[in-house]
């Protein structure tokens, strides 16, 4: 990786981390629930550098997020640590090897659900101990549709106009 593209993966990781906390001030539609914008970033970095940009924009944006929201090494803290990750490797997976047959809006929504099944995961065997949190994966998984299509759009239309280094615009 060349000077440019590091100073390119940084200011995608300083906006995710940006996003997610100002969007931990915001009030949620339902408890636990946010939109999860600061994926999108996640996203574009995918789309500009590959699984391991993705990740790493990922695993930095929740460790930092939360050193700034005081919530480091908390529940919330590896709640969105297990659901970043997750969703993180998927979209990447997916975006290596399916782009061409599953759009940006579609690994989006498999992103958010991965997070949320992660998450839903995460609760019911380790902070819970019980099944029937899963029970709760209809709700959440609408909730995916939502968000992933939103942040799925948003990194389209970003996508079409970024200059990153290896970003194509996605012809589908």
């Amino acid at each position: 990786m060349d000077t440019r593209q590091t100073v390119q993966l940084s200011v995608l990781t300083a906006l995710a981390i940006s996003i997610y906390t100002v969007e931990s001030l915001l009030p949620n539609p339902v408890p636990w629930m946010r939109l999860g914008l600061s994926n999108a970033v996640v996203l574009l970095g995918i789309v500009g550098f590959g699984i391991r940009g993705g990740v790493l924009i990922s695993l930095l944006r929740t460790i930092l997020g939360s050193f700034i929201l005081g919530t480091f090494l908390s529940p919330s803290f590896f709640f969105a640590l297990s659901g970043g990750l997750s969703s993180a490797v998927l979209m990447g997976v997916l975006y290596r090897f399916l782009r061409r047959a599953l759009s940006l809006v579609g690994i989006s929504i498999c992103g958010a659900l991965a997070h949320n099944g992660a998450q839903l995961a995460l609760a019911s065997s380790l902070f819970i101990g019980r099944p029937e949190v899963m029970l709760l994966l209809p709700i959440f998984g609408f909730a995916s549709l939502v968000a992933g299509t939103l942040t799925g759009f948003i990194v389209h239309f970003l996508s079409l106009r970024t200059k990153f280094a290896n970003l194509e615009p996605e012809r589908s």
